[in-house]
């Protein structure tokens, strides 16, 4: 995970360090199959539908089986028919419209080996625990973990802390505002692509700006921290990304008329970390601490593929302008980048000495700009695109410059304009590659 945000889920896991026993080797790897039995089994295999005359929602139901027979063969996974068609290439396969990730099939795997052990209690959906309610935060706590700019450049959203500074760039970074509000740290900022509408995502907190009335919304959501946005290019709904620890992540979908839900769906095993959508509208990109990114059909969210081959979580993911090349940045200090075709990797860039923490596209597809825990933001050009074969060739790299921990990066459309938010609230701007500005945010 990012270092900024580990210290935040760090503080929900210390409770659960108390809780290890002999009785708990019993139930390894309950919660997470319990996680993964709902999120891809419940809807079909269900009471009322019971698809192939199989139903997942009790312990004794699953080991009845069902038409074909058993699907649960106690301690034998590889011999269970439940891991055997979720393998890539199974036919019939399932879930039907999925792909589960290696971790999450060895995760079932090594629950059934275990013994299939059931809880009942976690399928209960069920109000976030008191724990996660917070105290205030710290008045001298705000690292820069999100920024965001507006494809013009004319704009600059940075999230200090639990606040929200709007800069005027054409006016030597004057304030335009200031959004409050959220009591934890800002995690995610998001423009919209006519530079109306900003988003802002914290602790089950998400804030709507205006930039016509200069106004601001806000409400609350279900889950965890919002960790991810973006804007549907008609700007017509916001899409936000969960993080909640032990729980899988999910896209929630917001009407931005009046922030009513629209949508929503289990999207990573682990948090998302970023989002991103093709400039038609009709391809949406995850990414997650579960080491894989995602591209998902929009609206209809049927999975398209599962780019995998980092070694660690996903921080970021950006889409080309016609939709059909994907980038993606890891904590592997690497960056790759993708034919959504072929779904082969064009191009690996390993110049990172450190986790890769944003990432950019320009809107020409000619330049990728990156911030990274090694402190230094950087663009890359000449990198394989548009080709269809596989390439190990990294990229022409500039290094901007930065200092410490660099956490976000953003860039207007042209890539003309290019800023990174630091761990010590420092936020740096180049114009052309040269340093124009740095200064502190409030």
């Amino acid at each position: 995970m990012k270092t900024a945000r580990l210290f935040y889920l760090l503080l929900f896991c210390v409770t659960a360090a108390n809780a290890a026993s002999p009785l708990a080797s019993s139930r390894i790897g309950t919660p997470e199959a319990m996680s993964l039995l709902k999120a891809n089994c419940f809807a079909c295999h269900n009471d009322e539908k019971k698809k192939g005359g199989l139903v997942l929602t009790t312990r004794e139901a699953m080991l009845r089986g069902g038409e074909n027979g058993a699907v649960v063969v106690m301690g034998k996974a590889a011999a269970s028919r439940l891991v055997q068609v979720m393998q890539p290439g199974a036919d019939p396969h399932m879930p039907p419209k999925d792909q589960l990730t290696p971790r999450a099939i060895q995760s079932i795997e090594s629950w059934i080996n275990a013994g299939a052990q059931w809880d009942a209690a976690l399928l209960v959906d069920r109000p976030p625990p008191a724990h996660e309610q917070l105290g205030a935060l710290p008045t001298n706590y705000a690292p820069v973990l999100a920024l965001a700019m507006t494809p013009d450049g004319q704009r600059l959203a940075v999230g200090s802390g639990n606040r929200v500074t709007i800069y005027d760039l054409t006016k030597t970074n004057q304030v335009l505002t200031t959004i409050t509000g959220h009591r934890d740290a800002v995690q995610s900022l998001a423009w919209s692509t006519n530079g109306q509408w900003l988003a802002a995502g914290g602790f089950r907190t998400l804030s709507l700006w205006d930039a016509q009335s200069n106004a601001t919304r806000q409400w609350t959501t279900p889950v965890g921290r919002v960790t991810a946005l973006i804007f549907t290019p008609d700007a017509s709904t916001l899409l936000s990304g969960e993080a909640a620890p032990g729980r899988g992540g999910s896209v929630r979908a917001w009407r931005v008329q009046d922030n009513s839900p629209v949508t929503e769906w289990p999207a990573h095993d682990d948090s998302i970390y970023g989002l991103a959508i093709s400039a038609d509208g009709k391809r949406v990109a995850t990414a997650g601490g579960d080491r894989v990114a995602k591209i998902w059909q929009w609206p209809s969210r049927q999975l398209e593929a599962v780019l995998e081959g980092h070694g660690a979580a996903v921080y970021g993911v950006a889409l080309s302008r016609d939709g059909l090349q994907a980038a993606t940045a890891s904590a592997d200090k690497t960056v790759m980048l993708w034919d959504l075709k072929t779904k082969l990797k064009l191009t690996q860039i390993t110049s990172h000495n450190g986790g890769v923490t944003g990432l950019g596209w320009a809107a020409d597809d000619k330049m990728l700009a990156t911030s990274s825990e090694d402190g230094l933001a950087r663009t890359f050009t000449n990198f394989t695109v548009h080709s269809g074969e596989q390439s190990s060739s990294t990229a022409t790299e500039r290094r901007l410059g930065g200092a410490g921990l660099l956490n976000a990066v953003g860039m207007s459309a042209d890539g003309k304009m290019v800023a990174a938010g630091a761990q010590d609230g420092a936020v740096w701007l180049w114009n052309d590659g040269q340093l124009k500005i740095k200064w502190k945010a409030p």
